[in-house]
C-alpha cells in the first residue's frame, strides 16, 4: 500500500493489529464514524436550512467540516 490515508467504509473496519502495522508505516486510519458523519451532517444541514438543498452546497459543507475532522483526529493520534 503506497496512501498516507485509508478511509474506513461502514462496517469494514481494519484490526486492531492491521491499524497498528499500517501506522507503522505512516498510513494514517480514519474511522468509519468520522468518513460517515458527512452524510448525517448533510442532512441536519438541509432540513434545518443551513446549506441550499444543491449538491455544490453540500459537497462544499461536508468537504470543508470532514476537512477539519481528520486534521482532528491525526493531530490526536500523534
Amino acid at each position: 500500500m503506497t496512501a498516507r490515508l485509508l478511509v474506513e467504509g461502514a462496517n469494514a473496519s481494519v484490526t486492531p493489529e492491521a491499524e497498528r502495522r499500517l501506522l507503522s508505516r505512516g498510513v494514517v486510519v480514519i474511522p468509519d464514524f468520522v468518513a460517515n458523519s458527512g452524510a448525517n451532517r448533510w442532512w441536519w444541514w438541509t432540513l434545518f436550512g443551513d446549506i441550499e438543498p444543491t449538491a455544490d452546497a453540500a459537497f462544499g459543507r461536508i468537504r470543508t467540516r470532514l476537512c477539519e475532522l481528520a486534521a482532528h483526529a491525526i493531530r490526536r493520534g500523534e
